[in-house]
């Protein structure tokens, strides 16, 4: 059952719209389309001499939703005042996060207005809008942007509220050192995703690798064609293999350097895919220099 939806607009303003206590935002969900798994458009090929056709491809197209809400009056507030309101909320020709949360998933998606269309001469006035996402999935909603696995490094774990229930112990953990080159990430999304791989070097180190020991996949980065040939004690190498976004980067000294050309040319440009996913990670020299963290988001086919 949906509970709320949340607009996130380009300043990061946020309006919250609970479907179960209008009043509260001022504005009622009359309905929503668009949640739903987007339609796939299937690839065949037709072979002569053979009944049907053959699976090509399948290929999803963006996301269109289309929301009709009423603004309603509100104590020192009109109708009129509501609906500029939505105006701001919903801008034009900018992006703004559309959050939808359930009983069992938060989640969201990068919308642009397509349409935002209100019946100001109705008595029964409604804003229709419709809106694309570029992005046919839902990605679950998380403080850092996602989730994060520590291979080598330290693990947050203090949060907020907090309270030590001893005057004798120390029981708050602030973090706990990690110190495994191997992970079992178990991934519970609908879609394959991309990774971030975050290597921070308190020392030095050469020719890091990271593998899939499942999929029998692989990465070498060659530090050979590195600045100084190696990874220096304070730099910071990013590695994404997210969908339309694939890079190396190498931050030194506060400078980006473009290093994918280290990457051979065969490597794997890992996915995580439903179930156990296990990683490891190696170097030729210094791998205990390296802190290593990746960073995933949790995809959702819909609501």
């Amino acid at each position: 059952m949906i509970k709320s939806i949340t607009i996130t607009n380009n300043l990061n303003e946020e309006l919250v719209m609970e479907l179960a206590d209008p009043e509260k935002s001022g504005f009622a969900v009359l309905s929503v389309t668009g949640l739903g798994p987007v339609d796939v458009e299937v690839n065949t090929t037709k072979v002569a001499g053979m009944d049907g056709s053959l699976y090509s491809q399948g290929l999803l197209p963006e996301r269109q939703i289309t929301m009709k809400i009423k603004p309603l009056w509100l104590l020192g507030e009109t109708v009129e005042d509501r609906r500029q309101k939505i105006y701001k909320m919903f801008p034009i020709k900018r992006p703004f996060k559309f959050s939808v949360k359930t009983d069992n998933r938060n989640c969201y998606t990068t919308a642009y207005v397509k349409q935002c269309t209100p019946d100001i001469f109705s008595s029964f006035e409604t804003i229709n809008i419709i809106m694309v996402c570029p992005d046919p999935y839902f990605y679950q909603e998380s403080a850092v942007g996602g989730t994060l696995i520590t291979f080598n490094g330290v693990d947050s774990l203090f949060e907020f509220e907090f309270e030590n229930n001893s005057l004798d112990e120390n029981l708050i953990e602030f973090g706990d050192i990690q110190t495994n080159p191997v992970r079992n990430i178990i991934y519970d999304g609908d879609i394959d995703v991309g990774l971030e791989i975050h290597l921070h070097a308190i020392g030095s180190a050469t020719k890091f690798s990271f593998y899939n020991s499942l999929t029998k996949e692989s990465m070498i980065l060659d530090t050979d064609l590195f600045p100084d040939k190696l990874i220096k004690a304070g730099d910071d190498v990013m590695i994404s293999t997210l969908r339309g976004k694939k890079t190396v980067t190498l931050i030194r000294d506060g400078e980006r350097i473009n290093v994918i050309n280290a990457i051979g040319k065969n490597a794997s440009w890992f996915k995580l895919t439903s179930g156990d996913n296990i990683f490891i990670y190696d170097a030729k020299t210094g791998m205990t220099n390296l802190e290593v963290t990746i960073k995933y988001r949790i995809a959702y086919e819909g609501i």
